[in-house]
């Protein structure tokens, strides 16, 4: 279900060849350009959104300033109706999701290695920002279309205001098969940066077996869970362009106690560029 152009408020009549995007959740993306910005993506969140939040979290999103994440280039709240309508305007970013090329059979090992260094580096600055993103996975990745980086999309903003696909309620905001146990079960205080290696870690696995282990036959969201806090994730059948060491890595990120993950990203990052460090030389 979206709005049709026609319905939208006449603030973004400024925009220009505005095209439906997706909707879910609490909000509608729409791709389009604008003679400030160029090629853009305007997000229009549903009327009823708590303001107070989307304000807090947009604020965090402008904080982190990565290179690899979409830059907020306006945020405001228009009407329609009488009712408040909040709205992210993001620069564009060309290209399609990790999971548009896991699906399309079109993931190779060099962009599973690509992922692994970008939303390490990506990790490693937000953690300095404290911020955890709370929602890493194929979906909210893209393989961006001429230099090849991964950028993540989604964050901040995803983990509290656009529920699409995610688990509420007495189980803590997360998509199943990708959250770690202490994301899931609520335990707020325990949620950091190890939490978003573990999806990261979860991720990197779907991506080199090609599906992801613990959605796999499970009869619902309840199943995925338990797995997810009392089976290990199995070890990789193999490890990507040949780099020894990397199903450690994997396995290190998937551990289900946090304590026995790195303890931070600059840590995993390190990890991983000694890996790479062996295989070049």
């Amino acid at each position: 279900m979206h709005a049709p152009l026609t319905d939208l408020p006449a603030e973004f009549q400024r925009f220009q060849n505005l095209h439906f995007i997706a909707s879910g959740g609490q909000k509608i993306v729409f791709r389009g350009t604008c003679p400030q910005h160029g090629a853009i993506v305007l997000k229009v969140f549903n009327p009823g959104t708590d303001m107070a939040r989307f304000e807090r979290e947009l604020s965090a999103v402008q904080r982190i300033q990565c290179p690899l994440t979409p830059t907020i280039l306006e945020s405001g709240m228009t009407r329609q109706g009488g009712q408040p309508i909040p709205y992210v305007v993001e620069s564009f970013i060309p290209g399609a999701s990790i999971q548009q090329h896991l699906d399309a059979g079109s993931l190779q090992d060099p962009n599973v290695v690509r992922l692994a260094t970008d939303i390490l580096q990506v990790l490693t600055l937000t953690e300095q920002r404290g911020i955890v993103h709370r929602d890493i996975k194929p979906a909210n990745l893209l393989l961006h279309a001429d230099t090849g980086a991964i950028w993540l999309l989604d964050f901040g903003i995803a983990r509290h205001l656009d529920r699409t696909a995610l688990t509420v309620g007495p189980i803590g905001p997360c998509t199943a098969g990708f959250a770690p146990p202490e994301q899931f079960n609520a335990l707020a205080a325990e949620v950091d940066v190890r939490s978003d290696l573990f999806a990261l870690g979860v991720t990197l696995h779907t991506c080199i077996e090609g599906r992801n282990f613990y959605c796999e036959g499970a009869r619902d969201h309840v199943e995925v869970f338990q797995r997810v806090q009392s089976v290990p994730l199995p070890r990789l059948t193999r490890e990507p362009c040949g780099v020894a060491g990397f199903a450690d890595l994997v396995m290190a990120l998937t551990q289900i106690r946090r304590s026995h993950r790195p303890h931070s990203a600059a840590e995993a990052r390190d990890w991983l560029a000694e890996l790479l460090v062996q295989y070049q030389a």
